[in-house]
């Protein structure tokens, strides 16, 4: 048996539907044109991604060559799932379904890479600041005199201004 062959059966019976999702929306494709490119159905990608059935060795080679991703990718990831985060964008008329979807997966790869990185390296703690006031503060600001719409800062003048 081939190395190739041999990681085509491992990562088929280590199969995770979500780590194919991830790699089908990095790429931009959907469900159907993914299955035309690998002569499949887009209802059975459906079933890959849920989990409900597992690509064929066959069909996961052609699918790994389609996404061009190596089929070990295809395989379960035993660290947390991070799959379920929220993302905000700004603007969601300037931003297609299918660039948010690449935008969500391209991040989730780097949050796998490092945690991967982790392992080897060690990385220093992050520091990030809290960004939000303390409870005092901010009813300080709020009750502040001269606020008329109970939010501190500047009061606006109603006189136009000549």
């Amino acid at each position: 048996m081939t190395p190739d062959a041999r990681s085509i059966r491992d990562a088929r019976q280590l199969f995770d539907g979500d780590r194919f999702r991830l790699a089908r929306e990095l790429r931009g494709f959907s469900q159907n044109a993914l299955g035309r490119d690998a002569g499949v159905s887009g209802a059975a990608i459906s079933q890959f991604e849920l989990g409900d059935t597992r690509p064929s060795e066959a069909t996961l080679g052609d699918l790994a060559a389609a996404l061009e991703f190596p089929v070990a990718f295809f395989a379960k990831d035993f660290r947390r799932d991070g799959l379920a985060f929220p993302a905000f964008f700004r603007s969601l008329r300037s931003t297609s379904v299918t660039e948010r979807r690449q935008a969500r997966a391209f991040v989730e790869l780097v949050r796998q890479f490092a945690l991967g990185l982790e392992k080897h390296i060690d990385l220093p703690e992050h520091d990030v600041p809290s960004l939000r006031p303390k409870d005092a503060h901010a009813r300080k600001l709020r009750l502040s005199p001269g606020r008329s719409d109970g939010v501190g800062g500047c009061r606006r003048s109603n006189r136009s201004r000549t």
